[in-house]
C-alpha cells in the first residue's frame, strides 16, 4: 500500500498515553464540504486535500515540549491531555458536581471551628447558613444561582443591613466551596453576590470634658475601665468580654507607660503596643491587683451601664471618637 494510503491519524500511543483520533467533523474542506463517513475512510485521502494537517497544524518546538510536560503529569491517571484541557475549560459536561447544600454547610463550618475562627463569628455563619438551608432543603450547590440567592435574600422580613448580613454569610460559604480542592461547587457565584445600602448620615457624637469628668466621678471599680476607653480609645470588647480574654494588670507597665494587647484581644487579630498614652490616664492605672487579674472587675457592658446613667446617654462608639477627636486636635 503507498504511505500516502497508509492512515497516519488515527489513535497513536505516546510514552503509554492513548492520543485522540482526529474529529472528523473538521474536515470541511473536502469536496461538497461532505466529511468522511468513518475513520476508515480517512485512509482513503490524499495528502493534498489535507494541507492544513501538515502545515496550520503544525506544533512548534515550544509547543512540543509543553505537550511532553503536560503528558508527563497526566501519567498514570488515564487521562488524555484533551480531556484534562476540557475539564479545566469547564467543558466537560459529563462530570458534574452534585455536593449536597447541607453537606457543604457542615464542612463549611468545620473549616471555621478548625481555623479558630471567633465564637460570634462562627455563631453569625451557623445562624444565617442554617435559614438558608431550611428556604432550600435538598438543594445541591449546583442547583444554586446568584439570582436565586439574591432573591431569596430580598425576600427576607427585616431591614436592608439584615439581608445583607444573610447574604454575606452565604457568599462567604460559597466562596469557601469554590476555593476548595477538588472544587464543590463547579461556578463562583459567590463573586459580585451583594447589594448596597442606601447611605445613612449620623452625627458623630463627642463627650464634653466636664461629661468626661462626671462619668470617672461615678465609675467606682470601673474607673480604670471607663479610663482605658476615654484616654486610649479601646474597645470594650478588647478590655472585658465574654469571647475574649481580658486585658490584666500583668499588661500594664506604668514604669514604661505602655499597655500591651495580644493577638487573642485585638479586634484586628494583631498584637500592638499602646504607647505614648495621655499622663491623666495612669492615674486611674495604678496597679493594685495582682498581674494575672483582669483590670475590668466583670464585662466592660457594666462599666457602660455606670456611664450611661451618669450623663443621661451613650451614643455609640462615643468613647473612641472622644479620644480621637481630643488627640488629633
Amino acid at each position: 500500500m503507498p504511505k500516502w494510503r497508509q492512515n497516519p491519524y488515527k489513535s497513536v500511543r505516546i510514552r503509554g498515553f492513548q492520543a485522540d483520533a482526529p474529529d472528523l467533523a473538521s474536515f470541511n474542506h473536502l469536496p461538497n464540504n461532505r466529511a468522511p463517513d468513518s475513520a476508515s475512510s480517512v485512509s482513503q485521502i490524499h495528502p493534498k486535500h489535507i494541507p492544513h494537517m501538515r502545515k496550520d497544524r503544525a506544533l512548534t518546538p515550544e509547543q512540543k515540549m509543553d505537550a511532553r510536560g503536560a503528558l508527563a503529569l497526566l501519567d498514570g491517571s488515564g487521562i488524555t491531555l484533551t480531556q484534562a484541557a476540557r475539564s479545566i475549560m469547564n467543558e466537560d459536561d459529563n462530570e458534574s458536581v452534585s455536593t449536597l447544600l447541607t453537606v457543604a454547610i457542615d464542612a463549611f463550618l468545620r473549616d471555621c471551628i478548625a481555623n479558630k475562627l471567633r465564637s460570634t463569628t462562627i455563631a453569625f455563619y451557623s445562624e444565617k447558613l442554617e435559614t438558608f438551608s431550611d428556604t432550600h432543603a435538598n438543594s445541591t450547590l449546583d442547583d444554586l444561582t446568584r439570582s436565586k440567592v439574591m432573591k431569596w435574600a430580598m425576600s427576607l422580613n427585616g431591614a436592608k443591613s439584615t439581608q445583607k448580613g444573610y447574604l454575606n454569610a452565604v457568599r462567604a460559604m460559597l466562596n469557601w466551596c469554590h476555593r476548595q480542592n477538588p472544587k464543590l461547587i463547579r461556578k463562583d457565584i459567590g463573586r459580585g453576590m451583594t447589594f448596597k445600602l442606601p447611605k445613612t448620615e449620623r452625627n458623630i457624637d463627642i463627650l464634653t470634658p466636664a461629661e468626661a469628668q462626671l462619668i470617672m466621678d461615678k465609675a467606682g471599680i470601673y474607673a480604670p475601665t471607663l479610663a482605658l476607653m476615654l484616654f486610649t480609645g479601646t474597645r470594650p470588647s478588647e478590655i472585658h468580654c465574654k469571647e475574649k480574654p481580658p486585658i490584666l494588670w500583668g499588661q500594664v507597665d506604668p514604669e514604661e507607660k505602655i499597655i500591651r494587647v495580644s493577638a487573642k484581644k485585638a479586634k484586628t487579630r494583631a498584637a500592638r503596643p499602646m504607647e505614648n498614652l495621655p499622663e491623666n490616664l495612669w492615674t486611674w492605672l495604678t496597679p493594685s491587683r495582682e498581674a494575672d487579674e483582669p483590670i475590668a472587675p466583670s464585662r466592660s457592658r457594666q462599666a457602660v451601664r455606670i456611664a450611661k446613667v451618669a450623663i443621661g446617654h451613650w451614643p455609640q462608639d462615643v468613647c473612641r471618637h472622644s479620644f480621637f477627636t481630643y488627640h488629633l486636635a
